[in-house]
């Protein structure tokens, strides 16, 4: 497979670049609808909310074929651990079967004995079956740390910048009058979420609450 092209990756860097302008647009103007928001706060603001959707990228780094950001699930990591497992051991069965020959080109490219071969392979296999059981003892949806972490900074830009109180309004509530700034906060994590690449559906509901508890946090870095 060759390498892309100088063109293709300057293309590919130009998009990226458009697509956060634009996201950073989108939080402007939406931090522009919100009551009690001084239009000078705003630039401060936005650069703040990108850099924690930079902050989320750096730490999900799976990405699909449609530029969705997703983490690994337990479920898939006991698949690929087990697949590994099943490898070495064949590898060790095969490592049996091998012709003199063979034996003699492993021997020489290793200059030790074939036991030598065998005794890493086995050990290789002691490893991946005590992280087997390490991951089959994990509930199969872990907590998202990321997310609340995501949370917590616009948390953070909202107290410390655009100094308003973060409420625990749900932006699906009917409660909640958009065009009064109600549900400010969880509106302005979605559209966060969705600058850090998170694109499927979330419940926001959760998120509010980590992120307000964590702000709450004096151990967290914003209270430091």
């Amino acid at each position: 497979m060759s390498p892309p092209s100088i063109q293709n990756v300057s293309v590919a860097q130009a998009a990226a670049v458009a697509l956060r302008a634009s996201h950073a647009a989108t939080l402007g103007a939406l931090l522009s609808g919100i009551p009690k928001v001084k239009t000078g706060d705003v630039p401060a603001a936005v650069t703040a909310l990108m850099d924690a959707a930079d902050q989320y990228k750096a730490s999900v780094p799976i990405v699909d074929k449609a530029d969705r950001r997703s983490r690994p699930t337990i479920s898939g990591a006991r698949a690929a651990v087990k697949n590994l497992d099943k490898t070495l051991e064949d590898a060790l069965d095969q490592l049996g079967q091998l012709p003199i020959n063979a034996v003699t080109a492993l021997t020489d490219a290793q200059a030790a004995p074939l036991g030598k071969l065998r005794a890493d392979l086995t050990q290789i296999c002691a490893i991946t079956k005590a992280a087997f059981v390490k991951l089959n003892s994990e509930p199969d949806k872990a907590a998202d740390h990321a997310r609340n972490i995501l949370a917590c900074d616009v948390a953070a830009v909202f107290r410390d910048i655009l100094t308003l109180s973060p409420s625990a309004t749900r932006d699906t509530a009917i409660a909640a009058k958009k065009s009064r700034g109600g549900a400010a906060y969880a509106r302005v994590l979605r559209a966060t979420l969705v600058a850090a690449g998170v694109t499927q559906n979330v419940d926001i509901g959760p998120l509010i609450d980590s992120g307000r508890r964590l702000l709450a946090d004096p151990e967290m870095p914003h209270n430091l």
